[in-house]
């Protein structure tokens, strides 16, 4: 048998023996609603609701994690949750999405998770046409969060959520974007947070890969144009730090319960932005 031809089947089986998880085709076209469908579901809950305003001290913090990947055991996520909400500076929680891998999971992460704590659609969160659960729990996946001073009530900061769960945005989420950030003057950092990374590259993701060129273009020129300060990534599970174009790129590693590098990241948020790496054994 020739090596392409073994690693076809090797390929094959592993797919066969592991379809609880990996939604096979799925990987090749996503079996949940488009980017501009999950759009308009979004912008239906994000118009019956008001955007959420959040007052905060004028330094506060910010935990955030990726693709925990959640399948039966929350050991890692559960001691995420904990350090957020024993940190009496923390204000809220951010999970870049990825939530689970496999089906009817979006209920146990649920289960874990105290508010406040903000999240986003990944890949995985669409396989096995599981945007209608995601949507029943956390509602919309393009939003955003402002914060404003609990002492003198002027605006802080912009944290603007987006749905790359198929390595795009749709042509909707787009224009809402571009509509939004042209209006954002006054804060004082404006933060991206979405799914899929910009920069590593990868040779085959199936529906779900990096953004096209054209896209990730027209995405880093805006995020400079308007002042954006800090994008916040996950998808690779790889650790990566770019400066590109003045803004700040960071991915995130997973927070798998099963991966041997994991970790999340603390947010300082003030009149400058660090950030500090924790890991999780």
């Amino acid at each position: 048998m020739k090596k392409f031809d073994k690693i076809l089947v090797l390929a094959l089986m592993v797919l066969l023996v592991s379809c609880e998880t990996n939604d096979i085709s799925g990987v090749l076209v996503s079996s949940s609603p488009t980017p501009d469908a999950r759009f308009d579901k979004s912008m239906e809950w994000n118009n019956a609701h008001e955007y959420p305003v959040l007052k905060v001290p004028d330094s506060y913090r910010v935990y955030v994690c990726s693709d925990t990947h959640i399948q039966t055991t929350t050991d890692k996520f559960s001691r995420f949750v904990s350090a957020y909400k024993h940190d009496s500076n923390c204000k809220f929680a951010v999970h870049l999405g990825d939530l689970v891998s496999g089906k009817e999971h979006h209920k146990l992460v649920y289960s874990v998770m105290q508010e406040p704590i903000f999240t986003i659609v990944g890949n995985h969160d669409l396989h096995f046409a599981q945007w209608s659960s995601f949507v029943e729990y956390w509602h919309t996946s393009t939003y955003y969060v402002e914060t404003v001073s609990e002492t003198s009530g002027r605006k802080l900061d912009l944290f603007i959520f987006l749905d790359s769960g198929n390595g795009t945005l749709g042509s909707k989420q787009m224009d809402w974007l571009r509509e939004l950030l042209m209006v954002t003057s006054g804060y004082r950092n404006i933060i991206v947070c979405t799914h899929t990374d910009f920069f590593q590259g990868k040779a085959f993701d199936g529906n779900s890969a990096n953004y096209p060129l054209e896209e990730t273009y027209t995405l880093t020129n805006m995020f400079r144009q308007y002042g954006v300060k800090l994008v916040l990534t996950g998808h690779k599970h790889n650790w990566d730090d770019v400066t590109f174009a003045g803004v700040r790129y960071l991915t995130l590693e997973s927070l798998k319960d099963d991966a041997d590098n994991t970790s999340y990241v603390v947010v300082s948020v003030g009149n400058e932005l660090n950030f500090e790496k924790i890991p999780l054994k």
